[in-house]
């Protein structure tokens, strides 16, 4: 079903698990509580799509445009988001443990509640200004799990940290200005090459164990 075209379909609970869904035209498709475990959606048309709910393990979504789609409580374990666009989507009280979305575009998207444990949220261009391919700027991670997670050069403008838990999570040369880190745990995070000075940390439970003031 490569290029298939699904726009606006109406898709609930089908079992699409495994299916090749490579450059598919799922845009405004109604995918609540479906099964795409396994699924190659490489390249796909996602945004405004619902897949509240959907089963998203081990699937394959590099490059998909997912712009203000609805991940809400969608199983997203081991799933692969390599450089694909979450711009304003929401996946409050998502799994998505061990998920890559190293590069992808995250910005003003919700992540509150998620589990986000071991989760790879690396920019891969720390050298130069492409946030605009790898950034979290003005996301909301409110009392999200980031336990472990990879956020190495992540821009973290402005972020909702309230409350997340990175206990373990590596920041290392990360971009946290105007973030808000009120009560966050960072117990053991790595954040070498950090830049607190602007951030928002009352509460918040600092890498040694201290809280901050």
């Amino acid at each position: 079903m490569t290029r298939a075209d699904f726009t606006g379909a109406d898709l609930q609970y089908a079992n699409l698990e495994n299916s090749k869904l490579e450059n598919a035209y799922l845009t405004n498709a109604n995918l609540s509580e479906v099964n795409l475990s396994g699924a190659n959606l490489k390249d796909a048309f996602l945004s405004k799509a619902d897949l509240s709910n959907a089963d998203l393990t081990n699937a394959d979504l590099t490059n998909a445009n997912l712009y203000a789609t609805n991940l809400t409580d969608a199983n997203l374990t081991d799933s692969l988001f390599i450089k694909a666009d979450l711009t304003e989507a929401v996946l409050v009280g998502a799994n998505l443990t061990n998920a890559d979305l190293s590069g992808a575009r995250m910005s003003f998207s919700d992540f509150s509640g998620a589990n986000l444990s071991g989760a790879n949220l690396q920019n891969p261009w720390p050298e130069g200004s492409n946030s605009h391919y790898s950034n979290l700027d003005y996301s909301i991670f409110l009392n999200a799990n980031l336990s472990n997670a990879n956020l190495t050069f992540a821009s973290l403008w402005a972020a909702d940290l309230r409350g997340a838990n990175l206990t373990g999570a590596n920041l290392r040369g990360a971009n946290v200005f105007e973030a808000d880190f009120t009560n966050a745990n960072l117990l053991n995070a790595d954040l070498t090459d950090v830049d607190l000075s602007n951030a928002v940390l009352k509460g918040a439970t600092m890498p040694d164990g201290t809280s901050a003031k």
